[in-house]
């Protein structure tokens, strides 16, 4: 789900999705309605998409729209009933409960999450625990 992704070298994996045939989109567009032209293209036709933390964030509640139906697209888009799997990468951004992106990304409805990090969680059993529920 990240853009940032392009952007450290990771070229190579969207190379490798296209290889296998997934679209791949990565949502950068900076208007409220080509974000949801995006979505709705991904959402109606599968495949990948690639987005910020902060993207996800803020769309997942509506933060920078004041119109309803965009509010409820936004949701049904990204919420409910959400992608068929959710990979965050660096994962251990969401070891906080209390911040919006876990609590938003906790409310995705999907089957299968993943989270990857190569932060050491330090021996710390609660942050552990965090990012156990963030894929349960």
């Amino acid at each position: 789900m990240l853009s940032s992704l392009v952007s450290h070298g990771h070229k190579p994996i969207l190379l490798f999705l296209h290889f296998l045939h997934f679209q791949v989109y990565l949502l950068t567009e900076t208007s409220v309605d080509g974000r949801i032209k995006k979505l709705r293209e991904w959402y109606e036709k599968g495949g990948i998409i690639f987005m910020g933390y902060e993207m996800f964030r803020n769309l997942a509640i509506s933060k920078h729209t004041k119109r309803a139906k965009d509010k409820r697209d936004f949701h049904k888009f990204l919420l409910d009933p959400g992608a068929d799997m959710v990979v965050c990468d660096e994962g251990h951004i969401l070891r906080n409960s209390k911040s919006v992106l876990s609590e938003v990304v906790n409310q995705v409805r999907t089957g299968f999450r993943v989270v990857l990090t190569g932060t050491p969680l330090q021996n710390n059993l609660l942050e552990c625990k965090l990012l156990v529920c963030s894929i349960s």
